[in-house]
């Protein structure tokens, strides 16, 4: 009986794992605790807001990143406000200029990937590109660059090691004061 009632909980609500893991009399006292109204329970999809509690990665952006955002915006004369990056989740963030020469990295960055940010800066980000790396997702970058809009993609990248890894990439321009985009900013984050 209580192995076939925690079969239709675990089914109803994505929870196997969890559920399998409880005494019946933990899943009693669960139960009781459950609302009957599964309108809005949803079953997990995915385990990565889990996995990045559960490997410790520091998936917000903290006050170095947007001082040194801050600085390259009075350099370069931007009009871009960094500071709605704090509740974006990235382990990296890229600035590059508008030919996409890389200007800056964060420390998130190095971490993800293995490069130092000296080796980084100055080139471009393709030097992250290798064989899985298909040509559709960089002509998809390509023209969403061109748009002038913020867009999110998924690509495969490598790191030094030349291990491959699926990076997804919220890529936002930067303008002048004119309006006129002259960087861009990639915030990334490994994902499954």
């Amino acid at each position: 009986m209580a192995g076939d009632f925690k079969r239709s909980l675990a089914k109803m609500m994505g929870l196997d794992l969890y559920v399998e893991a409880t005494s019946d009399d933990q899943l009693i006292q669960l139960t009781k605790n459950i609302s009957s109204n599964t309108d809005f329970i949803h079953p997990l999809m995915c385990w990565d807001i889990a996995s990045l509690h559960s490997v410790g990665v520091n998936m917000s952006t903290n006050e170095n990143d947007l001082n040194s955002l801050q600085a390259l915006t009075a350099k370069f004369g931007w009009a871009t406000d960094f500071t709605f990056i704090k509740n974006e989740q990235s382990e990296a963030i890229v600035v590059t200029d508008a030919t996409q020469t890389i200007l800056w990295v964060n420390e998130g960055f190095t971490t993800m990937t293995g490069y130092e940010p000296s080796f980084a800066i100055g080139k471009k980000p393709k030097f992250l590109q290798g064989a899985e790396t298909s040509s559709e997702s960089r002509e998809r970058i390509r023209n969403k660059l061109s748009s002038g809009i913020p867009f999110s993609d998924v690509v495969i990248n490598y790191k030094k090691d030349k291990s491959p890894y699926k990076c997804l990439l919220k890529i936002y321009p930067i303008r002048n004061h004119q309006n006129e985009i002259t960087a861009f900013m990639a915030l990334e984050r490994q994902v499954a």
